[in-house]
């Protein structure tokens, strides 16, 4: 489990690097526009390294932004 200042400063590379991250939202009750772009950045990111990358439990209103922006598509198949 990481918190935003670790995925932040997260080595993305070499020797012991982590090779998925797993972004556990069951604590967040309510999430806006600014959670998702930093959620697709972190997919980005994620993807840019050759890391896997999961989000569980994610927040019905962030859901609900991801189909209305039609991000679905990007983030559909990480989002459990």
């Amino acid at each position: 489990m990481y918190t935003v200042a670790d995925l932040a400063s997260q080595d993305m590379g070499g020797e012991g690097a982590v090779r998925e991250w797993c972004i556990d939202m069951s604590g967040v009750e309510r999430a806006d526009s600014g959670a998702l772009a930093l959620l697709i950045h972190w997919y980005r990111r994620a993807q840019s390294a050759g890391i896997g990358f999961h989000v569980r439990a994610m927040p019905h209103d962030l859901n609900g932004l991801m189909k209305l922006y039609d991000l679905d598509k990007v983030l559909g198949d990480v989002v459990a």
